[in-house]
């Protein structure tokens, strides 16, 4: 789980240069971070927890960030 995580960070910073997003960066390195973090972790009970709640919780933050910046530029 905690791999899956840190894949999960990798693949926003990747889509940074193909969308011209900069705002990718941020849930992309809190996904990093936070998939090093797991796999270093000894609790090992709470890292699918941890590890599914924050990466969908990141994302939908980002995705909603994103949204309202863009349909607020429109107006």
């Amino acid at each position: 789980m905690a791999w899956l995580t840190f894949v999960a960070g990798v693949h926003f910073i990747a889509l940074v240069p193909v969308w011209r997003e900069r705002g990718l960066l941020i849930p992309g390195m809190l996904l990093i971070v936070a998939g090093f973090a797991l796999a270093i972790a000894t609790a090992l009970k709470w890292v699918p927890v941890v590890s599914g709640v924050l990466s969908g919780i990141t994302i939908l933050a980002g995705s909603t960030a994103y949204s309202w910046r863009t349909l607020t530029s429109m107006r």
